[in-house]
């Protein structure tokens, strides 16, 4: 029994479902591998008061946290068989998954309840159809556990027939009439088209040759609806009547399932098939792999002709040889494995092009001899090229932000206000004149560092963006630890939980003290500038006022020298004829000399005196 334990737990561990079990108090008792990974957290025995926040549990719409009562695995410890519910699983530092949610309760071999399972299938990747393949199994035996059996009596002389109760409540008849009922209406009105042609030759055959039959066909019933039946019959010589007895048999659940189930297996092998992953069980004794879902070897573009070259060796010579020591390592570490311990290990093979590609190996302990070693490995092969080339691009980004970063002095940070935790990037410590990831960042590594006339503004300003869903944008003043004054500008906006309340800050800091020190030396230039205009300004109003007075002054001056001028023209006008008398005395003057003066002459005389 321990064995068979171990054997369910390690095939539980490694399927890619979510398996999650509670006990019979209804606490959480059991993770497995897949639900970790899931939900990003261990096993925690917890009620399920606390299922829904602790882990994450939404409906369909991905926003509405499940009440207790949705959640499939609670619902199937009450007592409901759950089967395909939708539900979303949203981790806060995972990714979110839509899965599909069986569950139900759980017994021990004695009939007690022992708890209750839930199996939650990832159907936003491919989903697990060795589960699905048991539950449709189990469908057919519970639909042929269900058929109906009804007896039929029909005279061919009279074309009528006698059906029995349950016959009746077959072809959708009232089944509480009397026993048997003469039916008006010939059985072969209800075969369905298809089988019409195939029921008349066998009856045909029937009749002549005297034996008995049996067939699988369809009706159609009263309602329209069509059902799978299987009919057995037999001539029956009754005196002068000429009878065909028989039985007829409801088997339209068993063909549906039949059907459905061969639909089903021929899908998984198919999906198998097509899965990227190889799911295998290696023999140890016989070191041959007993099952697998598909060749590796082909899978890498290899025939059957290299394998066979190869024999047991293909690993060992496909390996990278950076690479086999790791696959040595594995190989060993196999063999010391305890029981649903799972081991991985990832290493690259070359293909049939010379390309090497990586492959994710998983391997567990599937069974052992009854001295406890290991005889069967399970495992599953997985090709991760394009995830480890994702990775490496995801490497190459990061460490382009980082320098891209630290060349521009900018740097990114989170605060999570809810829980007071405050996380930097690389050069946001830098900034703050400190090694990355030296100290401890909390919020008051932050506050201390605020220069303490810009503290209070800046937490005024983080607490009205939190309040009011508001951009943060804000420069503000900082003190390194060698007491250096740095300016820093900051950016941000808040981020909402699922709850739609505020949580975290995501947000940017650069330094631009370069920036800050340039702004203020340019504006002491453009004061100085400023200066220097209004004296120039103020000057050049001096000068207004100056050359104003001058105009006047000139106006004055002119006008009196305009004044002058006309008094010196009329001045100029007598001295002109002063001068002409003048002449004219000299001239009478010098002839007067030799007569007495005249009267006129006085006159000149007088008037140039």
């Amino acid at each position: 029994m321990a064995k068979e334990r171990q054997y369910l737990l390690a095939v539980l561990e490694n399927v890619n479902d979510a398996i999650v079990a509670c006990d019979e108090n209804g606490a959480i008792s059991f993770f497995n591998k897949t639900a970790r990974e899931l939900h990003g957290l261990p096993v925690k025995p917890i009620f399920a008061e606390e299922w829904t926040l602790y882990y994450d549990l939404y409906n369909t719409d991905g926003k509405t946290l499940m009440q207790k009562e949705d959640i499939p695995l609670f619902r199937a410890f009450r007592g409901e068989h759950v089967e395909n519910v939708e539900m979303v699983v949203a981790p806060q530092n995972g990714k979110k998954k839509t899965l599909l949610a069986t569950a139900k309760q759980i017994y021990t071999s004695e009939n007690q309840l022992w708890g209750a399972v839930v199996a939650m299938h990832d159907i936003t990747e491919k989903k697990e159809w060795e589960e699905k393949l048991v539950k449709k199994e189990a469908l057919l035996i519970e639909s042929q556990s269900m058929a109906h059996l009804g007896s039929w009596e029909w005279n061919l002389d009279t074309d009528r027939m006698i059906w029995s109760k349950e016959l009746k409540n077959i072809f959708q008849f009232n089944p509480d009439s009397e026993e048997a009922i003469v039916i008006d209406k010939p059985y072969l009105d209800f075969v369905h088209p298809e089988n019409l042609t195939e029921i008349k030759e066998c009856l045909a055959k029937v009749i002549e040759e005297k034996e008995a039959f049996t067939l699988e066909h369809k009706i159609v019933l009263k309602d329209k609806s069509i059902r799978w039946v299987l009919s057995k019959g037999k001539y029956v010589k009754d005196e002068n009547e000429n009878i065909i007895s028989g039985i007829l048999l409801d088997i339209t659940e068993l063909k549906t399932a039949e059907l459905k189930a061969k639909e089903d297996r021929r899908l998984i092998h198919n999906i198998a098939n097509a899965s990227p992953d190889i799911i295998y069980v290696h023999d140890l004794i016989s070191d041959k792999a007993i099952y697998i879902s598909r060749d590796l070897a082909k899978s890498l573009g290899y025939g059957q002709e290299d394998v066979l070259f190869w024999k047991q060796n293909m690993l060992q010579i496909l390996v990278h040889p950076d690479d086999k020591e790791i696959k040595d390592v594995f190989e060993r570490k196999i063999l010391t494995l305890k029981d649903q311990e799972l081991l991985e290990a990832r290493y690259r093979l070359k293909d049939v092009n010379n390309f090497y590609r990586w492959f994710l190996f998983r391997s567990t302990i599937f069974k052992r001899n009854k001295s406890g070693e290991p005889i069967q490995v399970l495992g599953v092969i997985q090709e991760i090229t394009d995830k480890i080339k994702a990775e490496n691009a995801v490497k190459y980004r990061e460490a382009q932000l980082l320098e891209a970063q630290r060349l521009a002095k900018a740097g990114s940070f989170i605060y999570d206000f809810k829980r007071n935790l405050l996380s930097w990037s690389p050069e946001m410590y830098r900034i703050f004149g400190h090694q990355p990831t030296m100290i401890p960042i909390s919020i008051k590594t932050f506050e201390d560092s605020l220069h303490p006339d810009d503290k209070e503004t800046v937490k005024d300003s983080i607490t009205n963006s939190i309040e009011n869903l508001k951009f943060l944008d804000l420069e503000h003043r900082i003190i390194l630890p060698n007491n250096a004054i740095r300016y820093i500008s900051t950016r941000g906006r808040v981020l909402l939980n699922k709850k739609g309340e505020p949580s975290k800050i995501l947000g940017s800091t650069m330094d631009v003290t370069e920036r800050k020190q340039s702004e203020d030396e340019l504006q002491r230039k453009n004061n100085t500038i400023l200066n220097a205009y209004q004296k120039l300004e103020s000057a050049q109003k001096d000068l207004h006022r100056i050359n104003s007075r001058l105009e006047e002054m000139v106006k004055d001056r002119t006008r009196q020298l305009s004044k002058t001028n006309k008094e010196l023209k009329e001045k100029n006008k007598e001295l002109l004829v002063i001068n002409s008398d003048l002449d004219n005395f000299i001239y009478t003057a010098s002839h007067d000399l030799k007569s007495p003066i005249s009267k006129e002459n006085l006159i000149i005389l007088k008037r140039i005196s």
